[in-house]
C-alpha cells in the first residue's frame, strides 16, 4: 500500500497541528475476518453501519477528553505556581479555587461518561464479534444513541473544561506559544467529528427515542 499525506488538505480550525491529511491505500485487500458485519446499501442506518461507525469513532471522543485532562492539570499547576501581585500563590485566591472546583467537578463527569462509553462500546463489541445475529436493528439504534448522547456530552464538557482553564490562565492563555491556546482550538474539532453534527445527533436521539426510523433515507 502507498499513502500521501497533505498538510494543506485539512487546514482546519482543531485540524491544522493534528497530522491529519488525505491517505489513498492502493491494491489493498482485506481477509473476511475483519469486517464486523456485512455492509447494506450505502448511505442506509444497517445494523453494521450503526455499530460499526460508532466503535470507529470512540477514540475521536476520548482524544477531545484527552485534551480536556491536559487543560485540567495545566489548571491545577497555574492555581498551584502561578503568582499574584502580592507574590501569593492564585490558588490563594477564593475565586481561583471556586473556578477551579467547577473545572474539577466537570472533570469528574467527563470521565465517567468516556468511561461508561468504553465499558457499553466494549460489550456490544463482544457480542458483534461473538454473536452478531444476536444484535438487531433496534438495538443497534439504540447502542448509537447512547453513543451519541455521549459524545455530545464528553464534548460540551471538553469545551468548557478547556474554556475555564483559560480563564484561570488570564491572558498569557491567549498567546501563540501557550499550550492553552492550541487546546481551545483544538478542542473545537470535536463536535464535527463523525458520526453526525450535533444536529444531526439530537435528531437521531429524539427519533429513536420516539419509536420512528432515524435512517434519513427511509
Amino acid at each position: 500500500w502507498s499513502s500521501d499525506v497533505c498538510s494543506s488538505d485539512l487546514d482546519g480550525l482543531g485540524m491544522r497541528a493534528s497530522g491529519s491529511g488525505v491517505v489513498r491505500f492502493d491494491g489493498v485487500r482485506l481477509p473476511a475476518t475483519t469486517i464486523v458485519l456485512p455492509g447494506g446499501p450505502y448511505g442506509r442506518f444497517t445494523t453494521g453501519s450503526l455499530c460499526g461507525r460508532a466503535f470507529g469513532n470512540v477514540g475521536n471522543v476520548t482524544a477531545m477528553a484527552g485534551l480536556a485532562a491536559t487543560a485540567r492539570g495545566l489548571a491545577r499547576q497555574r492555581a498551584r505556581t502561578g503568582r499574584r501581585v502580592d507574590d501569593a500563590p492564585l490558588g490563594a485566591r477564593a475565586t481561583v479555587r471556586q473556578a477551579l472546583g467547577e473545572l474539577e467537578s466537570e472533570g469528574v463527569l467527563l470521565l465517567a461518561a468516556v468511561e461508561h462509553l468504553g465499558r457499553r462500546a466494549d460489550a456490544m463489541a463482544d457480542r458483534m464479534l461473538l454473536a452478531p445475529g444476536s444484535v438487531d436493528t433496534e438495538e443497534a439504534r439504540a447502542f448509537m444513541g447512547e453513543f451519541q448522547a455521549s459524545k455530545l456530552h464528553i464534548n460540551r464538557l471538553a469545551a468548557s473544561i478547556v474554556d475555564r482553564a483559560l480563564a484561570l490562565a488570564g491572558g498569557s492563555g491567549y498567546g501563540g506559544a501557550d499550550p492553552l491556546a492550541r487546546l481551545v482550538r483544538d478542542v473545537r474539532a470535536g463536535q464535527f467529528m463523525q458520526p453526525f453534527s450535533p444536529h444531526e445527533a439530537l435528531g437521531f436521539l429524539g427519533s429513536v427515542s420516539a419509536g420512528v426510523d432515524p435512517d434519513p433515507l427511509a
